[in-house]
């Protein structure tokens, strides 16, 4: 079977423009890349690697809804046991248990790398992976970030 490859190509519409008048350009609203995204990398040492691997970055769009919304709530209550003085055994008990999951969801390495990292290294992982993914949700609301601006403005 063959195919056409003149019907497979877009066309463009047929302009409106008037001789003589500029053409007009419109930007889009949103600009969604389905290629396979360039994800970051993260050197890591260990006792059996002095040199270091690379290792991957999960990326913010990789995260299905469920998924997303499953780390968002993970995220928010690691931040609420960070906040909190003087935590319960239990506590820090979880404290310790949610900074490695949230890790091992944004890191793609082998567990045994993962043991090897210490919390304020899973910690800056966490950061580093969040930092990106709330720019992504700012990023894809423009219109709605310059509203708000615009609202506490107006307010004051």
């Amino acid at each position: 079977m063959t195919i056409d490859k003149t019907a497979a190509t877009k066309q463009k519409p047929e302009s409106t423009q008037k001789q003589g008048e500029p053409e007009e350009t419109f930007e889009p609203i949103l600009d969604l890349d389905t290629l396979a995204p360039k994800r970051s990398t993260v050197r890591i040492r260990t006792e059996k690697d002095r040199e270091g691997a690379l290792y991957e970055m999960r990326l913010p769009e990789e995260l299905g809804i469920e998924e997303d919304q499953r780390f968002r709530s993970e995220l928010r209550e690691f931040g609420k046991l960070m906040g909190e003085d003087g935590l319960t055994s239990a506590q820090r008990k979880r404290l310790v248990t949610r900074v490695d999951q949230l890790c091992r969801k944004v890191l793609d390495a082998p567990n045994e790398v993962h043991e090897a990292l210490n919390d304020s290294q899973r910690k800056r992982l966490i950061t580093r992976f969040t930092s990106a993914l709330f720019v992504e949700d700012a990023s894809a609301l423009p219109d709605l970030t310059e509203a708000r601006v615009i609202g506490s403005i107006m307010e004051s």
